[in-house]
């Protein structure tokens, strides 16, 4: 009988066979010996196993009886007709001219040697003779296919392990990445939790919500983006995170809180600039004015020319004086909100060039959407919109009569809430009237008459009509120099 190892074996070889070609055993008497004629009872040692295309040929036997025992003659294979394709299982058929010589013909691998007489009981007798000699066959022919096989399959598993283990381990981190923040702190969740609690809101807008925190005993703005504006949160992260410039917002942390986005910035007593122009009898130094503007111009200077970590030019595309900070000791200008700005590809496309801003600072050309799809195009929009808050500034200065803020336009505008007639008011001033916000060039005050003359013309170098011919934001920061160097003398 089959040791429980050799039967295993063998199953496994005949699986493994099963999807290659068919194997017959090959026993060629006169190959072994010429000069002799040889019986023998088993493939032990004398046969060879080829392989056949078990689509056209079978194996064959031929076989004798010797003394009561059946002999094999002789192995090979055959082209065959459909009968021995479909036979399975080596029956002897005994040889009409020869009493005791038998034939079979099968189309599984090693059948000729697992043969069935026609007599039930001697097929039995037989079978668990002959079924051992071929594992032993089998296990010195198909080693070398085994091992390999054996192998493969072990490399199989351990990459397929591998895999699996690198996918969870993926998998847990960027859950823990999702669950938690972007802080250092080993206590960093219940410092979120203590952020959050401690919020208080100061402003709502379109695509974000701002709040006043408590962060590390120190007060904070805690900016928080709606999920539906993932992308905006990602772009102003990536685009604060590479910039290093006095006059533009720096970040403290950004991540992911529960389902909020948030990013955690300074925080500015003195807010926005709007808010701090709008305060009653607000009037500006000279000198405040002054440093007002170069902080500004600076900033948008180093944006356009690509100084950044990323190396390459940034628009903001939504300057206004709501998004500009007014710092702590009142002597310079922080540029904020980067959700909607962009860095400039050196070949750009047509998403680059969308109306996208607020409309109250929307540039004629943006504004009638025929713009030129060019670098320098998307640098006068910002020139233009920065030409606005200047002129915001310029009003609240003391080389002005005392004046009350007004925003960009208001002089012009019909009071009306509908936004579609605001939209096409903006249009009709802008783009058909070709109007700006006044400029008062004729005072009584002679006294800071130059300063305001220069001022003047730079601003209306920023909001020219024609896009090409509006000055560049080096060149500003170059002019506004001279003005300061020249008071200083």
């Amino acid at each position: 009988m089959l040791s429980k190892t050799n039967l295993s074996l063998f199953v496994f070889i005949n699986l493994i066979n099963l999807s290659s070609a068919l194997v017959c055993p090959t026993y060629l008497p006169w190959q072994q010996n010429a000069s002799q004629y040889r019986l023998i009872k088993s493939c032990q040692t004398d046969c060879q196993f080829p392989t056949v295309d078990e689509n056209h040929a079978v194996c064959l036997g031929i076989y004798s009886n010797y003394s009561g025992e059946i002999f094999i003659k002789q192995l090979g294979a055959i082209s065959s007709d459909k009968q021995c394709l479909m036979s399975k299982q080596c029956i002897l058929e005994r040889d009409m001219m020869k009493s005791q010589t038998f034939t079979c013909c099968c189309s599984t691998d090693n059948c000729t040697l697992n043969w069935t007489s026609m007599s039930p009981a001697r097929a039995i007798a037989i079978n668990s003779t002959t079924i051992n000699n071929v594992v032993i066959i089998e296990q010195e022919h198909f080693s070398w296919k085994l091992f390999l096989m054996i192998f493969i399959f072990l490399m199989i598993i351990i990459l397929i392990t591998f895999i699996f283990s690198l996918w969870r381990s993926l998998k847990t981190s960027n859950k823990k990445k999702n669950k938690t923040s972007f802080l250092k702190s080993p206590s960093s969740t219940s410092l979120m939790e203590q952020l959050f609690f401690s919020a208080q809101e100061i402003v709502i807008g379109k695509n974000s919500t701002v709040y006043k925190a408590i962060f590390k005993k120190d007060v904070a703005a805690l900016k928080v983006y709606k999920q539906t504006n993932l992308l905006m949160w990602k772009n102003e992260v990536t685009i604060l995170r590479s910039i290093k410039h006095e006059s533009i917002i720096k970040v403290i942390s950004e991540g992911q809180f529960g389902t909020h986005l948030y990013l955690l910035l300074p925080y500015y007593d003195n807010g926005t600039l709007q808010s701090y122009l709008r305060t009653s009898n607000r009037v500006l130094t000279s000198k405040q004015c002054l440093t007002f503007l170069h902080s500004l111009a600076s900033a948008i200077s180093y944006l356009h020319t690509g100084q950044s970590d990323i190396h390459m030019p940034i628009v903001h595309r939504d300057i206004k004086s709501s998004n500009v900070l007014v710092a702590n000791d009142e002597l310079g200008l922080c540029l904020a909100d980067f959700g909607v700005a962009t860095i400039l590809p050196q070949v750009l496309t047509e998403k680059d060039f969308v109306q996208i801003g607020t409309m109250r600072y929307m540039a004629p050309e943006l504004l009638e959407g025929v713009i030129t799809y060019t670098h320098d195009a998307l640098y006068s929009v910002d020139m233009y919109a920065l030409a606005l808050v200047f002129w915001e500034i310029l009003m609240q200065c003391d080389i002005y009569p005392l004046t009350v803020y007004q925003a960009p336009y208001e002089e012009y505008l019909i009071n009306n809430q509908e936004e579609s007639s605001f939209a096409s008011q903006i249009y009709d001033i802008v783009v058909i009237r070709g109007l700006r916000p006044t400029l008062r060039r004729q005072v009584n005050d002679k006294k800071h008459t130059l300063l305001r003359d220069e001022l003047c013309s730079l601003i209306d170098a920023c909001w020219t009509t024609d896009a090409d011919m509006r000055m560049k934001a080096q060149t500003l920061v170059f002019k506004l120099n001279q003005v300061i160097q020249s008071r200083a003398e």
